[in-house]
């Protein structure tokens, strides 16, 4: 899901459009193995947090800046 996003935005709003598919499959995935209980939402969203993490990386280097400063106003 990650890799074959193919949108161009603030790695914020990329989260936000990522987070529902993620908890999607991780139901989906409950339903397919029949799981007694289902995937919890905070174990789907630290697991897919190793990939936001590297796209508020990249969002930083691509922009040749410390992705932390783009979360308020420039100074």
């Amino acid at each position: 899901m990650t890799g074959g996003y193919g949108e161009f935005a603030h790695p914020i709003e990329i989260n936000w459009d990522l987070a529902p598919l993620y908890l999607k499959a991780a139901a989906e995935v409950s339903e397919r193995l029949h799981l007694a209980d289902p995937i919890p939402k905070l174990c789907t969203l630290v697991t897919a947090a190793a990939f936001d993490a590297a796209i508020h990386d990249a969002f930083g280097k691509a922009n040749q800046i410390n992705c932390f400063d783009t979360y308020g106003p420039s100074s």
